[in-house]
């Protein structure tokens, strides 16, 4: 296999990187699979100066999702380091945090609010050219919408509804 995809018009490049830095392991892990199932290649961060080691030795990135609050320092003066280090290699970033950044760095794209889910972050990695289309099936009234994907990436995305279990966890994280 060539690891080329169909040419859907929403494909920039077969496979993107996304960069994501967060110091709570729990959306960490949440958000990465999201955009696993997405069909990108997700490098994780668990602070400041982990992020840098990755960048140092994952030269290209085609997104950064980064947290505010880090806890050996603040996102955004990361993302301002990444740029200034990457140059006209440095990807878009995206500030991911449960509250709104003092300032905004260059660079940043969009920010977002946590929690976040398998919606936005679709409609996020659309937006630059990363993601396949999703198709939604009919649900019957009243039921919550679980994101699952289909594993094979050469066909657009299904997402799936099912009704959600007393005891079970909302997908957002």
């Amino acid at each position: 296999m060539s690891g080329d995809r169909p040419d859907s018009g929403t494909f920039a490049t077969p496979m993107c990187v996304v960069l994501l830095v967060d110091d709570d392991e729990r959306v960490r892990t949440a958000v990465a699979r999201m955009i696993s199932f997405l069909g990108c290649t997700v490098v994780t961060a668990d602070s400041v100066a982990a992020a840098r080691r990755t960048c140092a030795s994952r030269p290209r990135l085609d997104l950064a999702i980064v947290d505010v609050d880090l806890g050996d320092g603040l996102g955004t003066d990361l993302i301002d380091e990444l740029r200034d280090h990457l140059g006209d290699e440095a990807p878009p970033f995206v500030i991911l945090s449960g509250r709104q950044p003092e300032r905004r760095p260059g660079g940043v794209v969009q920010i977002l609010q946590k929690p976040i889910g398998f919606a936005e972050l679709q409609t996020l990695l659309k937006a630059i050219g990363r993601a396949p289309p999703v198709e939604r099936s009919s649900a019957a009234p009243g039921r919550t919408s679980l994101a699952r994907v289909a594993p094979s990436m050469a066909s657009p995305v299904r997402v799936l509804e099912e009704p959600m279990s007393p005891g079970r966890r909302d997908p957002r994280c």
